[in-house]
């Protein structure tokens, strides 16, 4: 009988703590997408400009074309429609230092290379931003991926005709 009250306290303690770890694991998953998604974010809406670019083997995510975008020279910065920009300035400018200036890679919540694609898989009109997610896996928006993008006025010729 006590054999039985030990294996019974035994099976609890390794339930809940079991349910502790993967409660765990599901919250730091949850924050990595939090931060992403406001990276993104973020990143859409102080770009200065969509620039049109091609993916090269020189420039394999886009990180070097979405560095054309943040305007350095005092100008208006870009934002997307219904989007106040008031505070972004500051974290265009420091996230320009922090990522650019430094030469600094932007990666998402898990490590993974931020993409920039103007034309987007997804905005075919605009341009994308996209985390690869948890699997780590780029899947031109699908998948996993984490997207943040938006079609411009004028769709891709008016891009092209400002760069």
């Amino acid at each position: 009988m006590a054999i039985l009250a030990v294996l019974v306290v035994l099976t609890i303690v390794f339930g809940v703590g079991a349910a502790i770890v993967l409660r765990t694991k599901w919250i730091e998953e949850e924050r990595r997408r939090a931060r992403t998604l406001s990276l993104l974010t973020q990143l859409g809406n102080i770009c200065c400009r969509p620039v049109a670019m091609d993916v090269s083997e020189s420039d394999p995510t886009g990180q070097q074309a979405l560095e054309r975008t943040f305007n350095k020279s005092g100008e208006t910065y870009y934002h997307r429609p219904g989007i106040t920009p008031s505070g972004w300035v500051e974290n265009a400018d420091e996230l320009w230092r922090e990522h650019f200036r430094e030469q600094k890679p932007l990666r998402d919540g898990w490590s993974n290379l931020i993409h920039y694609r103007c034309p987007g898989p997804v905005h075919k009109n605009g341009w994308d931003l996209i985390s690869s997610g948890p699997n780590g896996i780029y899947e031109e928006g699908g998948g996993d991926d984490i997207l943040v993008g938006d079609d411009v006025p004028g769709g891709i010729a008016a891009i092209v005709s400002r760069g």
